[in-house]
């Protein structure tokens, strides 16, 4: 399952919305018998990128990046993550 986007406002950070928004997003992943979890996080976001990572057991995957006119890679700052199910290892 992939999660587009989770945005939440200075005032509802670090109040465990994040984490419940999160479970949810897992339990539905598991009910559909989806074996992994993805979301895109931005690198300039220090604390959604400790959150994915620690937290939830993600790993990153791509990097992701824009061609330019010169051939030349330039990176949007985004991290594709892959987070294992709790409901799939066992």
């Amino acid at each position: 399952m992939y999660v587009y986007e989770i945005q939440l406002t200075g005032a509802v950070q670090r109040c465990g919305l994040g984490q419940h928004l999160m479970g949810l997003a897992e339990l539905l992943a598991c009910r559909v018998h989806m074996p992994k979890l993805m979301l895109t996080v931005f690198k300039a976001n220090r604390a959604a990128t400790f959150f994915y990572l620690g937290k939830l057991r993600c790993v990153s995957m791509v990097v992701l990046g824009s061609i330019l006119r010169a051939g030349r890679a330039r990176l949007h700052g985004s991290l594709v993550l892959c987070c294992a199910l709790r409901c799939f290892s066992w």
